[in-house]
């Protein structure tokens, strides 16, 4: 897992317990039409009006509903929820029995489990999980990023022992043949005998292969350390030789 998907994980679960700023609103209308209703029987100290029948009817009416509430609510690292808010809400009736009524109040609630996801311990799991995951994929990183220098400060310095190599073949070439012409010079003088170029030119045949083995081992080496570093040409060809600049230190690390 990338480092960075890690600490997204961590932030995504402390963010359970931040706050949230919440609001709704709602808006209803009802129409009633006029409707007969029920017949009943008057009784007052009115002696005009007690034990006469009347008819009730309901007038046609328009009411109109608003609610509205705006609050706060913290979770709580014990599993509980603290909620703070400000409710609205206004009724209004239109017709002949008018009517416009408003209505509001802060509201404060507090409710906190007690068995089931009761407690800071049960609540912080999750966290904690994350918490480890995170310093899990932070060593791994590091680790293969101490991997990854390591396998490159040693394709460095092989390249370096292969340049090393190259200069002692190229020297015991040079010297093998330098001894061929010396040999040649003294059979021609007659100082040593005819065997001994044989002898020279196989030596000069045994620094030349080595030479090419040298060579072909600084060009795998280079190749090798352009590799880690994600720097291949896409012509070997034409590539131009890598020298290394840092001298090696007797007892370095």
């Amino acid at each position: 897992m990338d480092p960075e998907l890690a600490k997204q994980s961590l932030r995504e679960e402390q963010a359970k317990f931040d706050q949230v700023i919440f609001a709704y609103a709602k808006y209803a209308e009802k129409d009633t039409p006029a409707m007969s209703g029920d017949k009943v029987v008057i009784k007052s100290d009115n002696p005009l009006l007690d034990g006469e029948l009347a008819k009730l009817n309901l007038d046609a009416q328009k009411k109109e509903f608003w609610d509205i509430e705006a609050g706060v609510k913290v979770p709580l690292r014990t599993g509980g929820t603290v909620t703070l808010s400000a409710p609205l809400e206004n009724r209004q009736s239109l017709g002949k029995f008018a009517s416009d009524q408003y209505r509001s109040a802060l509201r404060f609630s507090f409710s906190q489990p007690l068995l089931r996801n009761a407690g800071q311990q049960v609540n912080e799991a999750s966290i904690r999980v994350a918490e480890l995951d995170r310093d899990s994929v932070q060593l791994k990183t590091r680790l293969q990023t101490i991997r990854i220098v390591a396998t490159v400060d040693k394709a460095y310095w092989e390249l370096y022992e292969a340049w090393a190599a190259l200069d002692v073949r190229k020297n015991q070439f040079e010297y093998a043949s330098q001894n061929l012409e010396m040999v040649k010079r003294r059979v021609q003088e007659g100082l040593t005998a005819a065997v001994e170029v044989n002898r020279a030119q196989i030596g000069v045949a045994d620094r030349m292969e080595a030479l090419i083995v040298a060579e072909t081992n600084l060009k795998l080496a280079q190749r090798q350390l352009q590799f880690l570093l994600n720097d291949l040409p896409d012509d070997q060809e034409k590539q131009s030789p890598w020298v290394p600049t840092t001298v090696s230190q007797p007892g370095q690390v």
